[in-house]
């Protein structure tokens, strides 16, 4: 269903910021989609366009990508960059009780 509705906008030409949400979410679903590749590949795309703008704001997609990055990291078998990316953003994501998700990242990093 949210990969229908994703194809949808595919082909639509959207403002930068815009475009990389749908990049992030795009990546989400790869990644419950278990198609890790794709998801590193949209996800990195997304952090390359988010990282422009700067603003704090911005801050809350960082940290949810980075998050899912690192589940299509270990995915890939590269667990100690996964690692590093996620241990630079939980206490953002702590901070926004995305508590599901931080533990789902913990388990795959094997972070306690």
């Amino acid at each position: 269903m949210a990969r229908a509705a994703l194809d949808q906008i595919s082909d639509k030409e959207l403002p930068e910021l815009a475009r990389a949400v749908v990049l992030l979410t795009s990546g989400m679903v790869s990644v419950e989609e278990r198609d890790f590749a794709a998801a590193v590949t949209q996800l990195t795309e997304a952090e390359t366009v988010l990282n422009k703008f700067g603003n704090t704001l911005i801050l809350g997609f960082l940290a949810e990508l980075q998050a899912y990055l690192a589940l299509a990291l270990v995915a890939q078998g590269r667990i100690d960059e996964a690692r590093g990316r996620f241990a630079a953003m939980k206490p953002l994501l702590v901070a926004q009780k995305s508590h599901r998700l931080v533990v789902r990242v913990e388990a795959a990093v094997g972070v306690a």
